[in-house]
């Protein structure tokens, strides 16, 4: 999804609203998806 992106010149972006004790459960299950951001 990210090459398709660079690819196209688009920009991917991940808006999440959640308690801090699910942060980490969130960015498991991104990262275990190939859905990491680094902003």
């Amino acid at each position: 999804m990210f090459e398709w992106a660079n690819e196209k010149d688009n920009t991917l972006v991940c808006i999440s609203s959640q308690r801090p004790t699910g942060r980490h459960n969130s960015l498991h299950w991104l990262g275990k998806h190939g859905l990491g951001f680094s902003e």
